[in-house]
């Protein structure tokens, strides 16, 4: 079993990064943490699990941003030509509450599968990973 800088073990620490993650969210101190685990560690998949987590919140946060893109640009032309054009808010609302619990299932996974230094797969993200790390 292969311990890191800290003294535990690194599924322990991938764990402890991805829970979290989970229910605290990115905040600045989960973030230096990331931070000292890229760049102190040596095990590489340390390493990939943390840009895993990265990769998939990055995606939740661009799907929200398109669809706040979306819902402004129709309020614009909305108020341009004074027209009824709306983006249905019960629509986005569910759609990201769905992107949001899977977000939350797979990291949830993720921690429990960390303890055994496993990866959940992902084809996208896994491709994404294997050509950047």
């Amino acid at each position: 079993m292969h311990k890191t800088k800290f003294g535990i073990s690194v599924g322990l620490l991938g764990a402890i990064i991805c829970t979290l993650t989970l229910f605290v969210g990115i905040e600045w101190y989960v973030l230096a943490i990331m931070g000292y685990v890229l760049i102190t560690e040596q095990n590489e998949w340390l390493k990939r699990f943390i840009v895993k987590i990265l990769i998939i919140i990055s995606i939740v946060w661009l799907l929200d941003a398109g669809f706040d893109i979306i819902s402004n640009f129709l309020s614009w032309l909305n108020s341009i030509f004074n027209s009824s054009l709306k983006f249905p808010w019960s629509i986005n609302n569910k759609i990201m509450d769905i992107i949001t619990i899977a977000k939350n299932v797979i990291l949830l996974f993720m921690a429990i599968s960390a303890f055994n230094q496993k990866h959940i797969k992902i084809a996208p993200i896994d491709k994404i990973i294997n050509k950047n790390v």
